[in-house]
């Protein structure tokens, strides 16, 4: 079973399923040949079918407007263009070479392009607007003459009014990438030029409020062993105040502050654009950067200090008015009392300067970015929060220590990754819909690709992630349910492939994708959603308790309905002859619409099963076999080539003028 979790409620998903309009052209590209001419061809293909989508015309194939708020919008695959002008909507637009064309006035959407080539085109100019990196993969796109921000993700490009296509990673400040997806050229490679601004001026520090002390850590939270216990720290932005002394922290993921006030700490600040501030008159302090853009702000003005180059790229920093010294390494940039933030590698360092010497070999013990492009090589990345991208068979990655994450290219095949110590990550490209994996023996994964095949192992890895999902326990991939279930009793989202399955979504306002077949899905308590793609066979939904809704890909007149005696619907997708049950929903509703029903509204055949009570039956069908066992009993018949045995009990039987073929047995009683 494969996840993706979310927070959001859904009031709508619309899957539209048609051949595309010949007005938004041919939009369909490698991957591998971007060009900004190609990205203004198609945005000129479908500038007619954009303003026309625009003007109302939103049931063509492919077009699609989003005025109203609070939505969800779900795609085909195919080469989309969504006009968002509403507020607070989550579009996915799937497979394809998409646009989304959002409206200065939209305010608190996100638009998720997955695969293809796809573009955000939005109104103004682009001074008025401000792009930065945000938690999950996600880029803020703030308009700074309305004050709309709203989150776009895997969109490969932006044109902003009448002007070119710009790649989306140029346009974006700050911060190390998180989940979008990686071009084939350096996947997820943070932009140099992302240095962080100057950080404010209250931040200096004052006399820590007594509340503001950290808890006593645990013992097994040891620096570069993390484990899944993080302690008050989270993947948001985070400030703490060290006053205690002999603190051991890792401040994890997000931009965080670190206020040191106290002495013989050891803080790792991890990923993000992170500030650390030092306060005269600490020593023994060993401080460690981490991924991202980072401060170090040491109160002293630069005359008090001397500054050495160390062992394992640290620097040691010593008070020359008291004689205390600290150590730091990865920090991009350095401050001192109130002057301005300076390169760390500008800095005069006593026995020399200007930038640390180049690594031996591919790594060091520093945190390294690595693109390995080849087959059957060993890498050993040492020391460090490193990130490796891999293209090639038969290949071994060591990652040993730190907070790691790798890369794995569709394609790759026969290769080994070990984690080792630390919180590492792992992500394949790709959907998660492609992938299968399966637990060994010795603890380790086995993942096949099922487009091509191809298999990959690794170990020691905290989490798993795709191009379209966020990285989750590797134990929750794993199918068989129980406490492997990759739900929570808040509110999630989870999309992808089982088979055979036992699933129970646990409680909150939850929503489930399912392709698969001979499932039995619980959705609990809670105002849930199901969707149900096509191709999806014998499978049992109970929505349990809540307000649910039950989706069906394709169009309400793809699908009969039957009700069952025992409370239970049965539908079948006609042209595929799929039949699922399902029981305890509350609304029905189809891909290409957004409105609800209530199912006993949609039911076209009556059960066929005996009662012992009084029955009416409508026989409008032919060659049918039909027994109404006791009670006062009526048939109505219109139809042909039937068996009716009416049972036991005082009935009657109406035959409709033009019925033929039909064989009545009365039973017992008058």
């Amino acid at each position: 079973m494969t996840s993706i979790n979310s927070t959001d409620k859904v009031t709508r998903v619309s899957n539209q399923q048609a051949e595309q309009s010949s007005s938004t052209g041919e939009l369909k590209r490698s991957a591998t040949h971007k060009t900004d001419e190609a990205v203004s061809t198609a945005l000129n293909r479908a500038a007619q079918s954009t303003r026309r989508a625009k003007d109302g015309l939103t049931n063509d194939a492919d077009k699609f407007k989003v005025t109203g708020d609070d939505g969800k919008f779900l795609a085909k695959k195919g080469d989309d263009v969504a006009v968002v002008s509403g507020n607070n909507n989550l579009v996915r637009l799937q497979g394809g070479n998409d646009i989304a064309v959002l409206s200065a006035n939209a305010d608190g959407n996100r638009i998720h392009g997955g695969g293809g080539d796809d573009t955000l085109k939005i109104d103004g100019k682009l001074k008025d607007y401000v792009f930065t990196r945000a938690e999950g993969g996600w880029i803020e796109v703030k308009n700074t003459e309305t004050g709309t921000v709203n989150l776009i993700r895997n969109m490969d490009y932006v044109v902003v009014g009448d002007g070119k296509p710009v790649k989306t990673k140029d346009l974006v400040q700050g911060g190390k990438p998180g989940n979008e997806k990686p071009e084939n050229d350096k996947p997820g490679k943070p932009d140099k030029e992302d240095k962080p601004g100057k950080p404010d001026k209250e931040d200096k520090p004052g006399k820590p409020d007594k509340e503001d002390k950290p808890g006593k850590p645990d013992k097994e939270d040891k620096p570069g062993k993390p484990g899944k216990d993080k302690g008050p720290f989270t993947k948001e932005a985070d400030e703490h105040v060290f006053s205690k002394g002999g603190e051991k922290a890792n401040m994890r993921k997000g931009d965080d502050i670190a206020k040191v006030n106290s002495d013989d700490n050891l803080i790792r600040m991890n990923g993000g654009d992170d500030y650390t501030m030092v306060a005269l008159g600490t020593s023994g302090n060993e401080l460690h950067g981490g991924g991202g853009k980072d401060l170090i702000h040491f109160q002293g003005e630069r005359e008090q200090y001397s500054i050495e180059k160390a062992e394992k790229n640290f620097y040691i920093i010593t008070d020359l008015e008291t004689g205390e010294t600290n150590r730091f390494r990865n920090y991009e940039q350095i401050q001192f009392g109130n002057g301005k933030p300076m390169s760390v590698e500008d800095l005069d360092i006593d026995g020399g300067s200007g930038p640390n010497p180049p690594p031996k070999g591919p790594f060091d013990e520093n945190d390294n970015d690595y693109d390995h492009v080849g087959d059957g090589a060993a890498l050993d990345a040492l020391e460090g929060d490193d990130y490796i991208s891999v293209t090639g068979d038969n290949n071994q990655i060591q990652m040993n220590t730190g907070d790691d994450s790798n890369y794995v290219i569709a394609g790759s095949k026969d290769n080994t990754f070990d984690g080792s110590d630390g919180f590492d990550t792992i992500v394949f490209q790709g959907s998660v819909k492609d992938y299968t994996v399966e637990q060994l023996e010795n603890g380790g994964y086995k993942i096949t690709n099922n487009l091509d095949g191809s298999e990959n192992y690794f170990i020691n890895y905290e989490a798993v992630g795709f191009d379209d999902a966020e990285a989750v326990s590797p134990d929750q991939l794993i199918g068989g349910g129980g406490t492997d279930s990759p739900f929570t009793e808040g509110d999630d989202f989870l999309e992808g492939t089982a088979d055979g399955e036992t699933i129970d979504t646990l409680a909150g306002d939850d929503e489930l994708w399912l392709s698969g077949d001979d499932n039995n899905v619980t959705m609990n308590d809670g105002d849930d959603v199901t969707g149900v793609y096509i191709g999806s066979d014998n499978n049992f939904f109970d929505g349990a308790d809540g307000t649910d809704t039950i989706i069906f890909q394709g169009e309400r007149e793809e699908y009969e309905f039957t009700l069952n005696e025992d409370g239970t619907y049965q539908v079948v997708h006609t042209p595929t002859g799929d039949t699922n049950l399902f029981v305890n929903y509350e609304q029905v509703s189809f891909g290409d619409s957004a409105d609800t029903v209530a199912p006993g509204d949609l039911v076209t055949e009556t059960p066929t099963g005996p009662t012992d009570g009084d029955d009416t039956l409508d026989i409008p069908t032919d060659s049918g076999e039909y027994d109404l066992l006791g009670g006062n009993d009526t048939a109505n018949v219109s139809g042909d080539d039937n068996a009716v045995a009416m049972g036991s009990g005082d009935d009657m039987t109406n035959v409709q003028a033009g019925a033929s073929g039909n064989a009545f047995d009365g039973g017992d009683g008058n």
